[in-house]
């Protein structure tokens, strides 16, 4: 019975790797092979440059990290369209992001019909709400479902400043239609955004208050033809320089001034590893050119 145990174990063991090599198959392990945010090819348009989405969702769900606003319902933001790389790292405290967890938390209790309003200083050009990971396509892909809190989409539709663009079973996709830009120049009543390019840098108005969504606004500064211009801060976060007053606009550039600790901290790193490897690796290796025997010299018969 001993030898028929151990061979039906045997036999047992490798049955229980064909339904592991058959997931592996697809390179996916079952996975959906598109994810719910990536079947949003475009969020807003390019012309105002900068933009920012923020991302409304159940923690499960969510497409990168971010904070808790209500039970079942946590937020995020992303730069200019889809999560990428840069966005897999989010700091535990939300810092500047409480504007936007206050917006939204305000927009539940029904305190607010402007959330558009509250986020368009902070860059946000649309509001993303997903309920499921991937979409769900009978026949092709599955994907759990997990509503966002009912509260949430009558909040949405109240609001007069944000415009349904997108709604399907799982996903819809608000345009924020008070959104200027992230960086945008003020004049009177009027405000209109700058450096559209996509870079930090071109043409501002002359004698008007360019408003960044940057944070912390002490790690930025405005050049205007090559001159630093004086900064303020607004609603405690986010900078706010003016521009010296002229007949032509002039020449601007935003620079961020501060200590790069995330570069020292990866320095550190990379020393702490080379010296491992120093320690453990190549000296190893090499110990035997010191500790190995030398041949004794014969001394020379007269």
């Amino acid at each position: 019975w001993r030898q028929v145990t151990a061979g039906t174990i045997i036999v047992t063991m490798v049955a229980l790797f064909v339904p592991l090599l058959t997931a592996a198959g697809s390179g996916r392990f079952n996975l959906p092979s598109t994810s719910e945010a990536e079947s949003l090819s475009t969020l807003t348009s390019s012309a105002t440059g900068n933009y920012r989405v923020l991302w409304l969702a159940d923690p499960s769900v969510l497409p990168l990290a971010g904070w808790n606003v209500a039970p079942g319902l946590a937020a995020a933001t992303s730069m200019n369209g889809l999560p990428a790389g840069n966005t897999l790292f989010t700091s535990p405290a939300s810092g500047t992001s409480d504007v936007l967890l206050q917006a939204v938390d305000l927009a539940l209790q029904g305190q607010t019909i402007r959330m558009g309003s509250l986020l368009a200083p902070a860059g946000i050009a649309s509001v993303v709400v997903m309920q499921s990971a991937a979409p769900v396509l009978a026949g092709v892909q599955g994907s759990p479902v997990h509503p966002v809190p009912a509260a949430l989409s009558e909040a949405l539709a109240r609001q007069s400043d944000l415009a349904l663009v997108l709604a399907t079973p799982t996903v819809a996709v608000y345009a924020n239609t008070a959104f200027k830009g992230v960086t945008v120049a003020h004049q009177g009543t009027t405000s209109t955004p700058v450096f559209t390019n996509g870079t930090t840098n071109g043409a501002v108005p002359a004698g008007s208050t360019i408003s960044a969504a940057l944070a912390p606004a002490g790690a930025f500064a405005l050049n205007v033809d090559g001159l630093a211009t004086p900064r303020s801060t607004g609603h405690n976060w986010w900078p706010r320089y003016r521009v010296p007053a002229g007949t032509a606009p002039k020449q601007a550039t935003l620079v961020l001034h501060q200590f790069p600790l995330n570069g020292l901290l990866a320095a550190f790193t990379l020393g702490l590893w080379l010296i491992v490897w120093l320690g453990f690796g190549v000296v190893a290796r090499l110990e035997w050119i010191f500790t190995r025997p030398r041949p004794r010299l014969r001394k020379r018969q007269p």
